[in-house]
């Protein structure tokens, strides 16, 4: 076929989209699309390069994107009658879309833009020109090179890394190259949380999995702070920032906050004042947020993400917790396997696009508890909605408690305020596999090694 014949491709309404977007969140939406590399040439209609333009000319300048800015701006440069006066750019500005859709809609402008310089390319191919010829033959092999392909570090490049992360292994004296998480047997076996990885934290409801991610995210906020760099982003699918804020006072205070409510110890409740006062004062010097995160699909998240890690880089993530991460998708929103598959790819291209560990607290389908296994562990067959979970982990660690599934130790806990919990090493791609006893104080919203004096 001529190539003349064909049709140039866009998308109307991807660029449509992505322009609302721009306008509607510019904060979010802009910085985003700028380092992912969106520019005029995007954009196939002619008005859409033209508010492309001004949006990402007044960004740049630092000036106002509000609409009245942009028409004002428009109008100065000539150009508003351009876009098709105010029913083209209301047209534009009131298109129906969420800043959710902005990775899929970007993945549309960017297909259809290469599609477009291909097609140019192959016209050119035919020219009678031979010099024209070879140079669009050149650029035509070029376009169908993979991006990542094209930044692929060369053998020597990839040995020279990995001598260098060895030696300083050998200087360091230790293989612990990531973040640390409190718990050295943990450490020891996993090598820390490396950048790169998703970590899975697998139990079931109640076992102290959200307790066990806050208590992470502390020891590394702290890690964070003494080395003044990065910091720790806890995201919270399930309880909100005041809820977890609370926890984390408490934990480091170590004060059961009702039954202080409750004591007539006047000396005890000055004395634990005092000590979450401590706390709040530590908390309130350490590099770590909390993002509420609730109903987000995995989408949003992931924008979520690069944002915060462009504004300030990032150390760990912590996902609080994967099953509650919503379908972005038709069929995912159907499908809990979907939804989960979802985020899990999601999440693991999110850690090695930044560079950062990522932490995904899940849940452990309750048949755990109807086993009639010993102890009643859980297993990596058991994480709940997808076997995505388990193939995408670098490692998954499974959280158990004995003394949950039986009620006279679980009395014996409440009286004492502390029980065994395990923390097993299920799926480690770098080695080893084992498990760690720690103790599990509940009312302190604590867990700590077990062999820790206090």
């Amino acid at each position: 076929m001529n190539t003349s014949e064909i049709s140039t491709p866009y998308a109307a309404d991807a660029e449509k989209s992505l322009l609302s977007m721009a306008m509607l969140e510019p904060d979010e939406i802009m910085p985003a699309a700028i380092a992912d590399g969106v520019d005029a040439s995007w954009f196939y209609i002619p008005a859409h390069r033209i508010i492309w333009n001004a949006l990402e000319s007044r960004f740049r300048d630092k000036k106002s994107l509000d609409i009245t800015s942009l028409m004002q701006h428009l109008n100065e440069q000539n150009q508003y009658e351009a876009v098709g006066g105010n029913v083209g750019f209301c047209a534009v500005k009131a298109f129906e879309t969420c800043t959710r859709l902005y990775s899929a809609h970007l993945e549309i402008l960017k297909e259809q833009c290469e599609r477009r310089k291909i097609l140019e390319l192959a016209r050119l191919a035919t020219a009678k020109d031979n010099k024209l010829y070879r140079e669009a033959c050149r650029e035509l092999a070029a376009s169908f090179t993979n991006e990542a392909d094209s930044h692929r570090p060369t053998f020597a490049e990839v040995v020279s890394k990995a001598m260098k992360s060895m030696q300083e292994m050998i200087n360091k004296g230790t293989h612990i190259t990531g973040l640390r998480t409190g718990f050295p047997e943990l450490d020891f076996m996993q090598g820390g949380l490396r950048p790169g990885e998703l970590i899975i934290a697998g139990a079931r409801p109640g076992m102290g999995k959200s307790i066990f991610g806050m208590n992470i995210a502390l020891t590394a906020a702290r890690q964070c702070c003494k080395q003044n760099s990065g910091r720790v982003v806890f995201l919270s699918l399930e309880m909100s920032s005041d809820e977890l804020v609370q926890r984390l006072a408490q934990s480091m205070a170590e004060v059961n906050l009702f039954g202080l409510a409750a004591s007539k110890d006047n000396a005890l409740k000055v004395a634990k004042n005092t000590d979450l006062m401590r706390a709040q004062k530590e908390l309130n010097t350490l590099p770590m947020d909390i993002i509420e995160a609730h109903g987000m699909d995995i989408a949003r998240i992931t924008l979520q993400l690069e944002a915060e890690h462009r504004k300030n880089p990032l150390a760990l993530v912590v996902v609080d917790y994967v099953q509650c991460i919503q379908g972005a998708s038709k069929m995912a929103k159907e499908s809990t396997i979907e939804s989960v598959s979802d985020a899990s790819r999601g999440l693991k291209n999110a850690a090695r696009r930044l560079n950062i560990p990522v932490l995904a607290l899940a849940q452990v389908n309750r048949d755990a508890a109807n086993s009639g296994a010993a102890g009643k562990r859980p297993t990596l067959a058991q994480l709940k909605g997808s076997g995505s979970l388990e193939q995408d982990a670098d490692s998954v660690i499974l959280l158990h408690r004995e003394e949950y599934y039986d009620k006279a130790k679980e009395n014996q806990e409440n009286a004492e305020n502390e029980s065994i919990m395990e923390i097993i090493l299920a799926k480690n791609r770098h080695g080893i596999t084992g498990t760690e006893h720690a103790r599990f104080i509940g009312k302190h919203f604590l867990i700590k090694p077990h062999n820790s004096d206090t």
